[in-house]
């Protein structure tokens, strides 16, 4: 797991669509306003693949070791675009296979629309969760798409992670960014099992700062980690932002042996790292 620092003068959310496949990064930036919408120029220079759409931060996720898929997160009328990228024999570049959109309700107008809330990789599949549609999955491999409940997950936001030995998928929720964990019922459908307030950096209060609810990022460390980067800010007596820092939260999770059911076996200590003035941007988040 990688951290990138996004600087002044980039818009952060340009940058979150990120995977790591192939020792290259792979990214989405919208083209310069002068490239004609009908020509997208799509092109990789530097692991970088750019287009015009204009369709929200699109979703980039790795799935095995040499696919990534990349879906819009807002699909108007028929205009959508989903893709697999995958690496040919040698690491000698991507190749670009176009996939179906999910099978939600027809959009008959260019102003209906449906936003993916939640997405994260299980078993080799895509899931995603379409506010107000459920959620479905996607085979990567033959590109092929399945419903599999008709309700949306409602308590989880962007990227979600997977976790084969807690048996469930670990995000963060809307709003506050606590850390949720939602396990699968016998029929394979996504059901709660635990919230953790914990994941809040309560601590920091006590040293004149602020907890922020945006840019706030998950990463999985391996062996139940969780680790969580949050901005925080230091307000002055005028209510004024006077310095923002970036903080890293260590979260261990485990089962319960007498239930099998989700618990906090530890919580680590708040870590400051890098400050920046308001004005500027040295945002940290966290790629896979």
């Amino acid at each position: 797991m990688e951290a990138l620092l996004t600087r002044c003068g980039v818009p952060p959310l340009h940058y979150r669509p990120l995977a790591v496949s192939g020792g290259t990064i792979l990214g989405v930036t919208p083209q310069p306003p002068r490239v004609p919408a009908d020509r997208p120029m799509i092109y990789i220079a530097g692991g970088e693949l750019r287009d015009t759409a204009d369709t929200g931060p699109p979703i980039m996720l790795l799935v095995g070791d040499a696919t990534v898929v990349r879906m819009d997160t807002v699909i108007y009328g028929e205009s959508f675009r989903f893709e697999a990228l995958r690496l040919l024999p040698g690491g000698g570049g991507w190749h670009v296979v176009p996939l179906p959109r999910p099978p939600v309700m027809p959009l008959l107008s260019p102003f209906h629309r449906v936003s993916i809330s939640s997405y994260f990789v299980k078993d080799a599949r895509v899931w995603i969760s379409v506010t107000g549609e459920g959620i479905f999955s996607l085979n990567a491999e033959e590109g092929s798409w399945r419903m599999e409940f008709p309700e949306e997950i409602e308590l989880l936001e962007g990227r979600a992670l997977y976790v084969p030995e807690l048996g469930s998928v670990v995000g963060l929720t809307p709003g506050d960014q606590l850390l949720y964990a939602y396990g699968f019922d016998e029929r394979g459908v996504p059901r709660w099992r635990r919230t953790w307030r914990e994941a809040i950096p309560w601590e920091c209060y006590y040293d004149g700062k602020t907890p922020s609810r945006e840019m706030v990022s998950l990463a999985y460390l391996g062996k139940r980690r969780f680790c969580i980067f949050r901005p925080v800010s230091r307000v002055g007596d005028q209510g004024r932002v006077t310095c923002n820092y970036n903080s890293f939260l260590v979260l261990e999770l485990r089962r319960r042996p007498a239930d099998g059911d989700l618990e906090l076996a530890k919580r680590g200590t708040l870590v400051y790292h890098g400050e920046w003035r308001p004005g500027n941007c040295l945002g940290c988040y966290f790629i896979d």
